[in-house]
């Protein structure tokens, strides 16, 4: 090896993980800036791992991920999995002691008004992009366990300084290494599957939920 490329490698990547995020921030400016970074995450973070596993030499077999031999049951695995994982989360913050987190994020999506399309789309997007990253490249790296942890940290549900969406993000943690040990043991398609499962499931639920509160106040006005 020509001395010096690793560095110099492991610096692009740095640099590419850099101006993702920065990337992130302008299109959370925009008027469609949920669509855009969608988007962002779909191509943004599979080309950080891309350069992952070039510096480490991994292969990127992008076709056989999505259309491997066992494609039925990667995705019977894979939504049983994310919709039982959406169920227990759901039923976590359900708990009178989550309330206030509970609020916090149903106020935070509620004034995205999301669409279905949205809501499908947004579920995708995360799956494909961020699956790819942490449960690819990022757990070839550091294993699992720490894939998980680096996964729900960035995602902001591990914060010492309060203890009920950390309590949400030990959960969290466990849920994510389970995508973890099926990408490992049955294949990717399994670990997106799941991981849009789980989020198509939540912000459902949600959007659901904003209806319904929506439609509630309209007949209580009427009254």
């Amino acid at each position: 090896m020509i001395p010096g490329l690793k560095t110099s490698k492991r610096f692009l990547g740095f640099n590419l993980l850099i101006a993702f995020n920065y990337l992130t921030l302008v299109l959370m400016k925009t008027q469609n800036r949920i669509r855009l970074l969608g988007l962002a995450t779909l191509v943004g973070m599979p080309l950080v791992a891309f350069v992952i596993a070039w510096i480490f030499s991994l292969e990127f077999p992008l076709i056989g991920w999505f259309i491997p031999e066992n494609f039925l049951l990667q995705l019977a695995v894979g939504v049983f999995y994310g919709v039982l994982i959406a169920v227990m989360a759901s039923w976590i913050t359900e708990r009178n002691f989550m309330s206030s987190v509970r609020n916090k994020y149903h106020n935070l999506l509620s004034s995205l008004k999301l669409t279905w399309f949205d809501v499908f789309f947004i579920s995708i997007c995360a799956g494909i992009g961020e699956e790819i990253l942490f449960r690819y490249a990022l757990q070839y790296v550091v294993g699992i366990w720490i894939a998980a942890l680096l996964f729900v940290a960035v995602h902001g549900y591990l914060n010492p300084k309060d203890w009920r969406i950390s309590a949400y993000g030990l959960f969290m943690v466990v849920a994510s290494a389970g995508f973890g040990y099926m990408a490992e043991k049955l294949g990717m398609l399994s670990a997106i599957t799941a991981h849009a499962a789980v989020d198509v499931y939540l912000l459902a639920q949600l959007k659901l939920e904003d209806k319904k509160t929506t439609f509630e106040s309209i007949e209580y006005d009427y009254d």
